[in-house]
């Protein structure tokens, strides 16, 4: 893996090699690593039509397609084949084994876990807007996107006014702020 870590960091922790006090995981409700780029490494795209959401999953998932096409049918992503895809590519990389690290911790007893699973992004403090990643492009509903990391200004106490995005004051979310704030230990 690293001349640091010879094993990737989950089989260390599962084998109780690796020793930790404390620690914060979470995740967005569509995070991953595919939204940056419209072909990868691997040669893998991001589907922009229906159609090229079923052809090109075997692509992407191989033998897996036909079930992921199942769990992330278009029709449950108001059609939009860029929110289908991000989700499920989102919940294989990076949801679900951060949900799967932090019940290997917590297990141990002696590990206190923070876990987040952050559903919403403030529209102006996410980067997928200036990529032209957001789902449900234009409509309502593409509030309900919350990308890669757009939840760290909210987990480490800077919403309101982070330098980096441009994000707007507004009362909706100062709300949010007082939220937030409110449900964070030792607040």
């Amino acid at each position: 893996m690293s001349q640091v870590n010879p094993r990737h960091p989950r089989e260390m922790y599962a084998a109780g090699e690796a020793h930790v006090s404390r620690a914060i995981l979470g995740s967005t409700s569509m995070d991953g690593i595919s939204p940056w780029v419209d072909v990868n490494a691997r040669g893998r795209y991001i589907p922009r039509t229906p159609a090229a959401y079923a052809y090109g999953m075997p692509w992407h998932w191989g033998e897996l397609s036909e079930q992921v096409l199942r769990l992330y049918p278009l029709a449950a992503f108001a059609n939009d084949p860029v929110a289908a895809f991000v989700q499920g590519n989102g919940d294989a990389s990076v949801v679900c084994p951060t949900m799967e690290l932090a019940r290997t911790l917590a297990a141990r007893n002696t590990t206190t876990v923070y876990h987040y699973a952050f559903a919403l992004g403030p529209h102006d403090a996410d980067f997928a807007p200036l990529s032209g990643l957001v789902p449900y492009a234009g409509g309502e509903t593409s509030r309900r996107w919350a990308s890669h990391a757009a939840e760290l200004p909210f987990v480490f106490h800077n919403a309101c006014g982070n330098a980096w995005s441009g994000l707007r004051h507004s009362s909706a979310l100062e709300t949010v702020c007082v939220k937030v704030r409110a449900a964070t230990p030792g607040r």
